[in-house]
């Protein structure tokens, strides 16, 4: 006959474990946890319990306000939330985190009902819109005690190349629009001192090239080969060295153009070739907002009192659950 005995199926002695393979699981372990607070060192589990509200939620004053998103930003101690209205509008609302979660200010950053989605680094707050507007980005600044509002335009360099019909490394007798603005994107519009004619004129690199065979550069060809420095000391474009260096089918480097990235206007470079259209700066200021003397909230050295933070951080493992809380 069998002996009867007990085994323990479920004791989860070696805790939560996330890099193992389905087919080889210890046991005792398990690989996903809810609601349970674990305790890395000694592997005890708590039951989380549940929440009580610090701030009632009409805080946010407006029959037709609704709370999008709420965050609490680090850096700054103090809180941003996103509300939305029938306008539509959407709104940016600092809120400092005393007894009555005190509205600093509002700023508007949007025509339109959006979504956000907001990411912290220390003294910034980047937040995202759904219809694709600019990005907002926040700065704190500690020496003032202020957050800046900007709106960041983004901008990208071009390192593509635009299909001109040509092979990597042919070099046309026709100068299109396209093959144009590769050669220029590649560095070809800067005017050199040209070694080939006598006084070393200054010319278009790409036109020296032009007059020297009858034919304009490729998509393989780099300006840069034929700077020289010539026996009088001058700098000078020699297009000789370029056609004899043998670059093969490898593109010339290329992306002196800038570009807003809703606007990919390449025409328009050909008019102004030496312009790449990189910005002085990406940022707009939509406004400043003052903190002196609003209180607000640090974790790390929370307050006791009524002020700077109102609510003292809940104690890890509470003995009961507040009034009316539930464990989500």
């Amino acid at each position: 006959m069998r002996a009867a005995g007990q085994k323990e199926y479920v004791n989860l002695a070696k805790g939560l474990i996330t890099e193992v393979s389905p087919l080889s699981f210890p046991d005792g372990a398990t690989s996903n946890e809810l609601n349970f607070t674990v305790d890395k060192d000694g592997l005890i589990r708590e039951r989380r319990k549940g929440f009580s509200y610090i701030y009632p939620l009409n805080t946010f004053a407006g029959a037709t306000s609704k709370l999008e998103n709420l965050f609490y930003w680090r850096g700054s101690k103090y809180a941003i939330a996103i509300l939305t209205n029938n306008v539509p509008e959407t709104y940016l609302r600092v809120h400092a985190l005393d007894a009555n979660f005190t509205a600093v200010a509002d700023v508007k950053i949007a025509d339109a009902v959006v979504s956000t989605q907001i990411a912290e680094l220390t003294n910034f707050l980047v937040i995202t819109l759904s219809n694709n507007d600019k990005p907002i980005l926040l700065e704190y600044l500690e020496a003032t005690d202020s957050i800046v509002v900007n709106t960041v335009s983004l901008h990208v360099r071009d390192f593509e190349l635009v299909n001109d019909g040509l092979t990597v490394s042919e070099t046309p007798v026709t100068l299109s629009d396209d093959h144009k603005y590769n050669l220029f994107n590649a560095g070809w519009f800067v005017s050199k001192r040209d070694e080939d004619q006598s006084g070393n004129p200054l010319t278009a690199t790409v036109t020296t090239y032009f007059n020297a065979f009858s034919k304009y550069p490729s998509n393989a060809d780099s300006v840069s080969v034929g700077m020289i420095t010539n026996a009088s000391g001058n700098l000078t474009f020699d297009p000789v060295y370029v056609r004899d260096a043998g670059l093969g089918n490898s593109l010339s480097p290329r992306g002196h153009y800038v570009f807003p990235i809703d606007d990919y206007n390449r025409t328009s470079k050909l008019a102004a070739p030496a312009l790449d259209g990189a910005p002085s700066t990406t940022l707009a200021v939509l406004g400043t907002i003052t903190l002196s003397g609003t209180p607000s909230y640090n974790p790390d050295t929370p307050n006791t009192g009524d002020g700077g933070g109102g609510t003292v951080p809940f104690d890890p493992f509470p003995e009961e659950a507040p009034e009316g809380g539930q464990v989500p």
